[in-house]
């Protein structure tokens, strides 16, 4: 061996160097990734002509296929990371869809001409509106004096360029930018300055003229760029009116000739808001009668047709783009585009809420869903509420008048019947009306339908199942052929029990004379129902009178604690539950029961050496059996009950109990504290399920309300196991084997020999040969090298782990992704040893002089306390296992932290 404590100095300074390089890389793609310019194409999107956008599936499909709105092919393009250039040529305007080979996924896309217009409000903001969300922009001017640049007139500073000629920013998604606060002292009072204002990507352009102390110019502007919405839906389409006198007239247009439908509409702020909100029913742009326009605030905005309104046979297509357009008496003043993407109905499933609920015109999807579960079974008198997913069906709700009168209509019908009926009986159903529903939606996909369980009548009887039916036809327009949305489930009666054990053929309530005495049960009834207890003592010497109140659970379960910590064992009592209007009231009236003595436990565990992986409680004492569980000291220190959970014993029968050996899932791997806790089987399973049930299960045993426990101090030895270390002698052979005195790798693998060009970087041409794989400890490893020595030279030995578990070497074949090599834990280095390697004329060895047969090699367990091979392990030698934070580096790491071991070497041969 040579110099290793230079090379342990060497290595600290060269990580902190890598550190820093590490961090260079870091900064460098940083910087790359924020001048990329293209925009990642997203499903649903809306692309500009002149955008360049890309895509990647990151998987290994062959391909791509990018079609039109009628399925004709317009390119296809390769694998990977592919790049569409919306050149206005190939790709023009319309819709389209961007197919992977080989699977199911499409990626819809519309193309559009970005359109923009832009004002100065006063002095206070340059106003750009456009039919694109945010976009960088140049902005310039001819007209300012020499002395006055473009970027003194604007306030925001994060600009590029900064002259007389212009500069870029970037466009909120408001559309405006700010102005200093006090313009340059340059611009004269009263004149005009006009500035051109141009998109970079897509070379859209708008003038706007800078009045200063001007009067600020009217405008009728949109409040984004673009609108999406939902094909038979309403779409909200908010536009701003400022300084718009009563002589002037505003007019906003939906549509155009290009797409077969073009709306005028003129529109005015009757409540002095500033904003109309136009409401776009899609779906009365079919002929049926109703315009499709209207203004959210009825009766004080207004929103009229100009002229015939337009009419379809279908509803509003989503295959096109809408352009809108705002005009004062005229004059164009803003435009905005509208995408419509396809409605869909998906679900319509069932669920429960109790009676004793009420749902009117002001509840909210929240509300409905704080209070419904699905059980999938409904108690009379509970409600039955669907939950409908669904959108593009909102715009003929509304038309019809609400979701009450939509089912009225001829072509829809909501239905709940019977799934089977008697040997000659008919299936009963009843078709539910709009008195016999709530809708509640929250006007994005989800809605409720709620629906007294009482519509359902005497001629539809408990104790079997139903089915809910939405029924829409053809002719709603809404779907292609009729469709039907159903869920089924069971009708009961409404009924509760209480557990019992039978007692002397007596069904009888069993608690405890403990604090958290528990009297529980089951009930059919919706969850979040809630019964009133009376729990009434029947023993003379023992009176009381207790009231509780439980709430029914999701699982249908209730339950109610009280404390009977102070009451004899073997008195008496009887328990009755009213309310929620139970069909078995008799069955939960004057029920009887009993307190028995309290469940007892006691547990010892002593001060104890250990490998960390056990612990041994001395002794136990469960009255009912149960388990007993080891908490480390985050349970006292952090009230982490079940963190601090490190692990349990099987299960124990009641009584006594001693030298109790509980494996730990979580190993001590330092000194600490050990918590012995005994806890209940209160499911009856044999199985320790208080942490998987959060704490409602396997209840810990208590005296006094508090937990049982005791508590010890664990030593571990044999802290520092578990390292690996390797150790190389100078040696003399014929070149064609090397020998590794030690190796010790805890977790099995490999010792790879490399020669003096790992001093140059070369990570994997450096390398001449590899052990067999190696269980454990070795010692006089004896590798055959692949690539033999021709002249005397350095070998460097480097353990390699087993990290695919194949037990054949592939840190080369895998470029490093596989059986990195063990690291040292103070920074990640690679664990090595160097020697000099002196070729002799024959089989020459410094140990016996003979050439080692291979395989010949002592290897012992990986456990250091077995065996009497194993390498002393020194500061120098020591590495990590592959779950310390060295860890397995990955390719790239790897080949650094492999040239900073041979620079490390190099420089300490160098000093010697």
């Amino acid at each position: 061996m040579t110099g290793n404590n230079k090379v342990r100095s060497i290595f600290l300074a060269a990580l902190m160097v890598f550190s820093v390089f590490g961090g260079a890389i870091a900064l460098t793609g940083g910087v790359a990734a924020q001048s990329a310019a293209n925009e990642e194409l997203v499903d649903g999107d809306v692309v500009f002509i002149g955008q360049t956008v890309t895509y990647d599936n990151e998987g290994d499909e062959p391909g791509y296929t990018l079609v039109d709105s009628d399925g004709q092919l317009v390119k296809e393009y390769g694998s990977g990371e592919i790049t569409l250039n919306i050149d206005g040529e190939l790709i023009t305007e319309g819709s389209y869809t961007l197919r992977v080979q080989g699977t199911d996924t499409e990626i819809d896309f519309t193309v559009s001409t970005q359109t923009i217009s832009a004002t100065f409000d006063g002095e206070d903001a340059l106003e750009t509106t456009s039919n694109r969300g945010s976009y960088r922009v140049t902005i310039s001017s001819g007209d300012l004096p020499s002395d006055v640049s473009v970027s003194e007139i604007f306030s925001d500073s994060d600009v590029d360029g900064d002259s007389t000629n212009g500069f870029q920013v970037d466009v909120p998604t408001d559309g405006s930018l700010d102005l200093v606060d006090t313009l340059p002292d340059g611009l004269e009072e009263g004149e005009t300055y006009d500035f051109n204002i141009e998109v970079v990507d897509t070379e859209a352009t708008a003038s706007a003229s800078l009045g200063v102390g001007v009067t600020p110019d009217s405008g009728a502007t949109f409040t984004q760029s673009a609108y999406t919405g939902v094909r038979g839906d309403v779409v909200e389409i908010p536009v701003n009116i400022t300084n718009v006198g009563s002589s002037s007239t505003v007019t906003v247009t939906v549509g155009s000739e290009d797409v077969n439908y073009e709306a005028e509409l003129e529109v005015s702020d009757g409540n002095g808001d500033d904003q109309v909100v136009i409401l776009f029913n899609t779906y009365n742009t079919l002929d049926n009668g109703e315009s499709a326009f209207s203004a959210a605030a009825s009766g004080e905005d207004s929103v009229n047709v100009v002229g015939d309104e337009p009419s379809l046979d279908n509803i509003l297509s989503a295959d096109a783009a809408y352009d809108l357009e705002t005009r004062i008496d005229d004059d164009l003043s803003d435009v905005a585009v509208l995408a419509l993407n396809e409605g869909s109905i998906d679900s319509f499933d069932i669920s429960t809420a109790p009676s004793a609920e009420s749902f009117g015109s002001s509840t909210t999807v929240s509300a409905v869903e704080n209070v419904s579960t699905d059980t999938g079974m409904v108690a009379s008198e509970d409600y039955i509420v669907h939950r409908l997913e669904a959108d593009g069906i909102f715009g003929a709700v509304e038309s019809a008048g609400g979701f009450g009168d939509f089912i009225d209509s001829d072509d829809v019908t909501l239905e709940i019947s019977e799934t089977t009926a008697n040997v000659n009986d008919n299936t009963d159903s009843v078709e539910l009306s709009s008195s016999d529903v709530q809708f509640v939606t929250d006007g994005e996909g989800v809605s409720y339908v709620v629906v007294s369980s009482d519509v359902l009548g005497e001629d539809i009887a408990t104790g079997q199942e139903l089915e809910t039916s939405l029924t829409l036809g053809a002719d709603t327009n809404l779907v292609a052929e009729e469709t039907t949305l159903n869920d089924t489930f069971d009708y009961v009666p409404r009924t509760a029990e209480f557990n019992t054990e039978e007692i002397d053929d007596t069904d009888t309530i069993v608690v405890r004379a403990e604090q958290n005495a528990t009297i529980s049960g089951e009930s059919s009834v919706a969850p979040g129902t809630e019964f009133n207890f009376n729990v009434r003592s029947t023993t003379r010497d023992e009176p009381f009178l207790e009231p509780g109140q439980a709430t029914v659970q999701e699982d249908g379960t209730f339950a109610v604690e009280f404390d009977f910590s102070g009451v004899a064992p073997n008195t008496t009592f009887e328990a009755s539950l009213t309310g929620a209007d139970l069909m078995n009231v008799n069955d939960v009236t004057d029920v009887p029961g009993v307190i028995e003595a309290p469940r007892t436990a006691s547990v010892s565990i002593e001060d104890q050496e250990t490998d960390g992986s056990s612990v041994v409680v001395a002794s136990a004492e469960l009255s009912d059996g149960g388990f007993i569980t080891i908490h480390d000291a985050t349970l006292v220190d952090e009230g982490d009950a079940l963190g601090s959970v490190r692990g349990t014993s099987d299960y124990l029968e009641s009584g006594s109990q001693s030298d109790v050996e509980i494996s730990l899932d979580e190993p001590y791997e330092e000194d600490g504290t050990a918590i012995a806790m005994p806890h209940l089987d209160t499911n009856g399973n044999e199985e320790y399920d208080f942490v998987t049930s959060n704490g409602s299960d396997d209840l810990p045993y208590t005296s006094n309300g508090s937990a049982v426990t005791d508590s010890a101090e664990l030593t571990v030895s044999n802290n520092t196991t578990g390292s690996a270390s390797v150790t190389i002698e100078d040696q003399t052979t014929n070149g064609q084997y090397v020998v590794v005195a030690e190796a010790a790798l805890p977790e099995g693998g490999f010792v790879t020999i490399h020669d003096g060009t790992l001093l140059d970087g070369a990570t994997f041409e450096s390398v001449r040969g590899t052990s067999e794989y190696l269980d454990g400890n070795a010692t006089d490893v004896n590798i055959t090298l692949d690539t033999p020595y021709t002249e005397d030279g350095t070998v460097i030995a480097m353990p390699h782990q087993d990290t695919n578990g194949n037990e054949a070497y592939d840190f080369v074949s895998s470029d490093g992704e596989d059986d990195g090599p063990y690291t040292s834990g103070d920074g990640g280095a690679a664990v090595t040893d160097d020697a000099q390697l002196t070729v002799g004329s024959g089989n020459e060895s410094t140990d016996t002089g003979t050439e080692p047969t291979p395989g010949n090699e002592t290897t012992t367990s990986d456990d250091p306390t077995t065996g009497t091979t194993d390498a002393p392990v020194t500061d120098e030698q020591t590495g990590t296992t592959p779950g310390d934070d060295g860890g397995q580096p990955g390719f790239g790491i790897v080949v650094a932290l492999i040239a900073l071991v041979a620079a490390a070497l190099l420089a300490v041969r160098r000093d010697n």
